[in-house]
């Protein structure tokens, strides 16, 4: 089956209020590394039966009716749980973008966008963020933050352009270079509205050119560049040469 991502909102007060953010969904494939090859080989049907399928319906009505018996018992025993996440219509809209691909040394561009659905003016106040994650996915540090307030008139959407500077985040980014944007917009309300997208840090590439022609069994040439993004020299580099058949084991220059 799969399963809903929600998020909810951890208040300085010590409660969890659920923000109100598009519906994630996980579990919608299953796939792992094939053996003997790099290629991506899909298990989904290994472990779920397919989408809309009768097998499947049988299988979420067993956990709705199971779901339903667990929540009756906890509410004899007086169980406190968190609160389903709200299901119902929203007056605004949040949407998030940035590049897909982001290379180190570079500003994180955040586009955003807010949809005012509402009959009436809204004030409302933005805050934007950039957080280093492990490889799980769980947060580290808080890199950036900036806070903005707009007021939003009915039936209108208002866009900002602003970009998380990479002298803020760059020294801590941690080895993963895994980083989670958010944008966390609350209304006069108090209403909760969250986006977010996570995106990885890549490495400068290195360019690779073999000088002249390469004949069968004769030595070649080859040139090993790489541009340095950042503002600062690099220095003590290392550049490790290998190639199957081509160079003995590995020479390092």
């Amino acid at each position: 089956m799969n399963a809903k991502c929600k998020v909810w909102i951890h208040k300085a007060d010590d409660i969890c209020k659920p923000a109100l953010i598009s519906t994630k969904y996980m579990g919608n494939n299953i796939s792992t590394k094939s053996v003997g090859s790099e290629r991506c080989e899909d298990i989904t049907h290994n472990y779920k039966y397919p989408e809309g399928s009768l097998r499947e319906k049988k299988v979420l009505d067993k956990v709705y009716r199971k779901t339903k018996t667990l929540q009756a018992i906890s509410s004899r025993r007086e169980i406190i749980s968190i609160p389903t996440a709200l299901e119902e219509r929203v007056n605004l809209c949040i949407d998030l973008q940035s590049k897909s691909s982001l290379t180190l040394g570079q500003d994180i561009p955040l586009s955003i966008s807010l949809f005012n659905y509402s009959g009436k003016e809204k004030a409302t106040d933005l805050v934007l963020g950039v957080q280093s994650l492990h490889h799980n996915g769980v947060p580290i540090m808080q890199l950036w933050k900036e806070k903005f307030n707009f007021i939003i008139k009915k039936k209108e959407v208002s866009t900002l352009q602003v970009s998380a500077p990479y002298s803020q985040y760059g020294k801590e980014l941690g080895e993963n270079r895994l980083l989670r944007l958010t944008a966390s917009l609350r209304d006069e309300d108090s209403d909760i509205y969250f986006a977010q997208e996570e995106r990885s840090i890549c490495d400068p590439p290195l360019t690779i050119e073999f000088q002249g022609n390469v004949l069968l069994y004769q030595p070649a040439t080859v040139k090993i560049s790489l541009l340095n993004p950042l503002t600062e020299p690099l220095e003590k580099c290392v550049v490790v040469v290998g190639g199957r058949g081509l160079i003995y084991r590995q020479r390092k220059y």
